[in-house]
């Protein structure tokens, strides 16, 4: 008890708290009173949490992937401090009739340095829980009061009296009992929620000591993936949450298309024979449209027979036939890819009339053998049915 020695102790009680401790109520009285008090002190801090990812829908067709980013931030409030006592105080009724009008008066006092005293605060205790105690009973009141430290207190007690109205030495006069608790402040808080720790319904978990992010990432695949993936990431300490949803959208790959040979081509135009025209020729402007410099257009060129084994001509036939087909729809090949990247730069060069090496004039035989096995079905998605 700090500075006071027990006599002194007993004394200080007996002048300073008499208005409080009626001297009937140290006489013999039907109740019991005992109590405790514990001191605490928190430093808490809030936290708020948001989840969000980028971006929040694919579009994919079967087969293809798409990568979301995920995003997890907390912030970190400032602290809040918070000291109280609470305890219980306890009462018996060791007479024979139940109590009437029981009330229990509980009070904080600091010990000053200077000899006097201050109190902290007080109040009547809520006893709904239990109001009357019958003979033999006793209960134990918990209470809970704020608590400011004295910057020059010397020690700290709760002090509580116990009293009833049917006290037979005084029948109508509150008398009863009184019980002191000495209590010791914490020397420093108990942190509460200054670290945290994040788990992510993706199987991913975090601990946060102050305010930041994690990111990670997250593959979607056609069409396992298919549908909208809501996805959590919650505070363990506080239940606190936020979600952010993915929504991945499966489209079938688009059709690879077939290939029509240099026949169909030059006979599915606006000059015929064909009745009905293949509207793919309005994607080059139509068969009038000039090749190159070749001083013809597509559609006399196709026409056009390749005298001598000229190169030019052999090329230009499967070159045009590809083209169509692929702006038919038309899927290609690498191969074929590169055999029309080959022939685009050669007709930019060269006339039906150039003279060619014979490096020249065999590669572009090459390429048309590849081209035409691209238009005949050979390679590529399949020859159409004309």
């Amino acid at each position: 008890m700090g500075r006071f020695r027990k006599g002194a102790l007993l004394a200080f009680i007996g002048v300073a708290f008499a208005a409080f401790f009626a001297p009937t109520a140290m006489a013999t009285t039907p109740l019991d009173i005992s109590k405790t008090a514990t001191a605490h002190w928190t430093r808490s801090f809030e936290w708020t949490i948001d989840k969000s990812v980028t971006p929040g829908s694919h579009v994919l067709q079967t087969g293809q992937s798409g990568t979301s980013t995920y995003t997890v931030a907390v912030t970190k409030s400032a602290p809040v401090d918070e000291m109280w006592v609470d305890g219980e105080v306890c009462v018996q009724n060791n007479g024979t009739a139940a109590t009437e009008g029981l009330a229990i008066f509980d009070r904080i006092v600091a010990h000053k340095s200077n000899g006097n005293t201050e109190t902290i605060d007080k109040g009547f205790l809520d006893l709904s829980a239990n109001p009357v105690l019958d003979p033999g009973e006793s209960y134990c009141y918990a209470y809970s009061f704020p608590f400011e430290p004295v910057a020059t207190a010397v020690d700290y007690q709760n002090e509580a009296r116990a009293t009833i109205l049917n006290d037979a030495r005084e029948p109508g006069t509150p008398l009863g009992p009184s019980a002191v608790a000495p209590f010791t402040p914490p020397a420093s808080p108990t942190l509460v929620n200054d670290t945290i720790n994040v788990n992510d319904t993706n199987g991913l978990s975090w601990m946060f000591g102050a305010s930041g992010s994690q990111t990670y990432t997250r593959t979607f695949t056609c069409d396992a993936d298919a549908g909208t993936h809501d996805n959590t990431a919650t505070i363990v300490e506080t239940g606190l949450s936020d979600s952010a949803s993915v929504t991945v959208t499966c489209t079938p790959p688009p059709s690879a298309g077939c290939t029509h040979t240099q026949g169909y081509w030059k006979t599915h135009s606006t000059y015929g024979p064909a009745s009905k025209p293949d509207a793919t020729w309005n994607l080059i402007g139509g068969p009038d449209t000039a090749f190159f410099s070749s001083g013809k257009s597509w559609y006399q060129l196709f026409w056009t027979a390749p005298k001598g084994g000229n190169a030019y001509i052999i090329l230009a036939h499967q070159y045009m036939a590809a083209r169509l087909n692929v702006l038919d729809g038309a899927a290609t090949t690498p191969a074929v890819d590169t055999a029309l990247g080959w022939a685009t730069t050669f007709f930019s060069t060269y006339t039906p009339s150039s003279t060619l090496s014979k490096a020249v004039r065999d590669q572009a035989i090459a390429y048309a053998d590849v081209l035409d096995d691209y238009n005949n079905g050979e390679i590529g998605p399949g020859h159409c049915d004309d």
